[in-house]
């Protein structure tokens, strides 16, 4: 009678010879497992696009209190997420006077990418920078090279920022 139900148990197990709560547990730990790579690839978006807020956010800071003193010249220096090789000044409602392949690159992909008139600021490339890649800055002369890329080296950008007596509004370099 023992012998009957030890063979019975085996037949159960299937053709794998593991029983139904083995192959549930290892079924739960890839669910488990898939779920943390899901999340943590989530919060590494999440703090990118923050970091790039971030950035942005302290970049029209610091123009702002340029443009509110009377005479300002300092470098404005942060960082962005990896990835992000350029810092880009653009002037879409001037032709482009562009120098450089990348320059041109970017020029006519923010002009053709059906982004506003107002924009004159762009994260390249656009896809490590998310959706706050392009952005209207305020209170902003651009240089007259259009556009205007600044390198970002080991994930640090400087910019400097100019204001004298004769101009009303800051320019950047």
């Amino acid at each position: 009678m023992e012998r009957r139900g030890i063979l019975k148990s085996k037949k159960a197990e299937g053709v794998f010879g593991m029983s139904f709560s083995m192959i549930f547990s290892i079924l739960l730990i890839v669910f488990f497992f898939a779920a943390a790579f899901v999340a943590i690839k989530f919060f590494l978006g999440f703090q990118r696009q923050a970091s790039v807020g971030l950035f942005l956010d302290d970049l029209q800071g610091d123009i702002d209190k340029a443009w509110n003193s009377p005479s300002s010249s300092f470098v404005f220096e942060n960082t962005l997420p990896s990835g992000i090789k350029y810092a880009c000044f653009v002037n879409l409602t001037k032709e482009s006077t562009s120098k450089t392949s990348l320059e041109k690159e970017v020029y006519e992909y923010v002009k053709f990418s059906g982004t506003s008139y107002q924009t004159n600021f762009v994260l390249w490339p656009i896809e490590k920078a998310g959706d706050l890649a392009f952005k209207s800055l305020k209170h902003v002369q651009l240089p007259s090279s259009n556009p205007y890329c600044i390198e970002v080296k080991d994930g640090k950008v400087e910019i400097k920022i100019d204001k004298t007596f004769e101009k009303s509004v800051p320019s950047v370099s």
